[in-house]
């Protein structure tokens, strides 16, 4: 009993000796950290965050969808960095009417969103689909699952709206529904393709496969759309920047064999060369096969 008595006042001696080294273990601690506070450290601090900041922005920058944007980035600066910079001259209806006699394939660039440029298409693509007894027009919106579609609309099985609804449900993205696109251009595409019997042909598989590769893919229909239609006029619409640059899609046709005439949606503004050219041309003559419309609504007499 006496060691037992004397034990425990030893024991909680010992404790609040351990609480009290504890408490100026912690003083010493809150101490040395407020001292790291004081201005002194703070350039530290600072040199810290500013080498922190530029190593987690790059950490964050390599996304997949970064560098989806980088490829867009530089596969569009490929296309506009191949584009001629001096018109060789001007053309009008007759001289694209020239050219369709020995040019089987034509490539319309288009600017998804560009209600004026696609109003001079749209009057372009009439006049060609009048004035040839066979067109057939491959189309960027449609993609391969949409064939039968495509054919139950053209043979009148169902209507334009039954139709949307059918390729909305495969692409809810459709470019004849996205609010800024110009969808009513492309309704009207198929609208005016089954008025005027064209054969309508989708330009590439479904799913979408990288640029290059769809590149690649739209070549290899737009062939297979002339083999099997070889007395057809062949009328491509497709984004302008798949047009020029290497492994781009006229690359690809040049591959192919196929002389392809391409109309590339505007010519530059700035380009050298334009007043000495006859303002009433709708068309300037860029290369051997590549044309573009003129950059204003003025120069563009009969096409709008």
């Amino acid at each position: 009993m006496r060691v037992a008595a004397f034990a425990a006042p030893l024991a909680a001696s010992t404790a609040q000796a351990r609480l009290l080294g504890d408490a100026s273990r912690q003083g010493r601690i809150v101490s040395f950290l407020r001292d790291q506070s004081s201005l002194r450290f703070r350039p530290v601090r600072a040199f810290t965050l500013l080498i922190g900041l530029p190593l987690a922005a790059c950490v964050s920058w390599d996304t997949p969808a970064n560098a989806a944007h980088k490829r867009l980035k530089r596969y569009k600066a490929e296309h506009y960095e191949a584009i001629p910079q001096q018109p060789s001259g001007v053309a009008g209806a007759a001289e694209l009417s020239r050219r369709l006699g020995s040019t089987r394939v034509l490539v319309f660039g288009d600017v998804h969103t560009d209600r004026r440029l696609h109003r001079r298409l749209h009057n372009w693509l009439q006049r060609l689909a009048h004035g040839n007894a066979h067109v057939t027009l491959l189309a960027e919106f449609l993609g391969s699952d949409d064939r039968p579609t495509i054919s139950d609309y053209m043979e009148g099985r169902i209507d334009l709206v039954e139709l949307r609804r059918r390729v909305r449900a495969r692409w809810p993205a459709s470019w004849m529904e996205l609010q800024h696109f110009d969808g009513g251009f492309y309704r009207g595409l198929l609208a005016l393709a089954r008025t005027s019997r064209c054969a309508v042909v989708p330009l590439e598989p479904v799913p979408r496969l990288s640029l290059k590769a769809r590149d690649a893919a739209m070549a290899h229909s737009i062939q297979q759309a002339a083999e099997r239609r070889p007395s057809s006029l062949v009328i491509v619409v497709v984004g302008h920047a798949h047009l020029l640059g290497q492994g781009h899609l006229l690359d690809r046709l040049q591959q192919r064999g196929i002389d392809a005439l391409a109309v590339l949606p505007r010519a530059p503004e700035a380009m050298r060369g334009l007043a000495t050219l006859d303002p009433a041309a709708p068309f300037l003559v860029l290369g051997p096969r590549l044309w573009a419309f003129r950059p204003n609504d003025v120069a563009a007499a009969g096409s709008d």
